[in-house]
């Protein structure tokens, strides 16, 4: 309905008699609930605050019917409303907090994996650096079941005779620490290594056997992330 009078579909009073008439909503909360839908598409300072779950419900409908762009904007919109009605207030909005940290990940392009992982590490790092007392109050408000997006993404096909002959060249030794693989793998008894690009295929790396080294599952994390 919110959408439908942001876009033109129908104008506000009539977005308001159809909330007011179909969904009971009084018609002072559904003028309120309009403005609060414009002015999160347009990434605006929101001076009034709603209910954590009325912003969660407006914020989903963006992103399943606008993607992560405009959710992206709309994200933008309750920062600043965060900010403003806690330095206004002198309070702290863990129930907001929440569904900020919620949603953050998926304000980012559905067909990059990379920048998927990339916004939830972030996430993640903002939580650490947070009280215990912050993270538990938000859990205490937060969604417990997960979004699922659909996520289209560019896959290498790579050469399997490179990944045969790095595997034989490391003889089930991690070649970057020396050890010997973790573990065997249940189909075959055979060492179970990771077959990594030193410059990765995405930046333009070669799909061959000098480009690439057998490592653990550990070194393979921190060839990525250390």
């Amino acid at each position: 309905m919110s959408s439908d009078v942001y876009f033109g579909g129908q104008s506000t009073n009539e977005g308001v008699e159809k909330l007011s008439s179909e969904f009971g909503v009084n018609k002072t909360a559904a003028r309120f609930y309009i403005a609060i839908y414009a002015g999160l598409m347009k990434g605006k300072v929101l001076k009034r605050t709603m209910s954590a779950s009325a912003m969660r419900h407006f914020l989903n409908q963006i992103f399943d019917v606008h993607g992560s762009p405009a959710l992206s904007i709309a994200l933008t919109s309750l920062r600043s409303h965060i900010k403003y009605y806690e330095g206004h207030y002198k309070t702290t909005m863990h129930a907001m907090r929440a569904v900020l940290l919620e949603l953050e990940p998926q304000a980012v392009d559905p067909t990059n994996t990379d920048q998927i992982e990339r916004s939830f590490e972030l996430a993640v790092s903002k939580s650490l650096q947070d009280s215990r007392t912050a993270r538990q109050d938000r859990l205490a408000h937060t969604n417990a079941t997960p979004r699922a997006i659909l996520v289209q993404t560019k896959v290498f096909i790579r050469n399997p005779d490179v990944v045969a002959e790095v595997l034989l060249r490391a003889s089930g030794i991690c070649e970057h620490c020396n050890r010997k693989a973790p573990f065997l793998r249940a189909k075959d008894r055979s060492p179970y290594l990771e077959v990594h690009h030193k410059r990765q295929l995405a930046n333009g790396g070669k799909d061959t056997v000098e480009n690439a080294i057998a490592l653990c599952p550990n070194c393979h994390r921190e060839a990525h992330y250390g």
